[in-house]
């Protein structure tokens, strides 16, 4: 029996892997990810889960945060607009705009009303 999120499941026979000590977690340069043996040997691409008692908790997505975290602390000062909240800083919002994607245009004509709401966009540009 196998239990994921607290419910039980009875899945088809398991099949044992001859895959020993560490898994490491591989990020190539183009973003795509793969899990390793220490060898090298045994690769397998996908979300790596950690099925706690809590419920499931995607180790994929947290390091993968974490790393873009990292990324948008390194960017400069300069490379950013920053619009002020009207009112008191409740939140932050981290935009990445396209200047000519009619999309992040229509985000920039509704600035004022985010920083009304409260909140201080900052939008970093990028042109394609």
């Amino acid at each position: 029996m196998l239990i994921i999120n607290g419910s039980s499941f009875t899945p088809d026979p398991a099949r044992p892997l001859e895959i020993k000590g560490t898994l490491y977690e591989i990020r190539l340069p183009s973003g795509e990810i793969f899990y390793s043996d220490t060898q090298g040997r045994r690769m397998f691409v996908g979300t790596l889960y950690d099925n706690a008692p809590d419920g499931l908790t995607d180790v994929t997505e947290q390091h993968s945060r974490q790393d873009r975290l990292s990324q948008l602390k390194a960017l400069p000062a300069e490379r950013t607009i920053n619009f002020a909240a009207q009112g008191e800083k409740v939140g932050r919002i981290t935009v990445f705009t396209d200047t000519t994607c009619p999309y992040c245009q229509k985000l920039h004509q509704e600035i004022d009303q985010l920083t009304a709401a409260d909140a201080a966009p900052t939008c970093l540009h990028v042109s394609f």
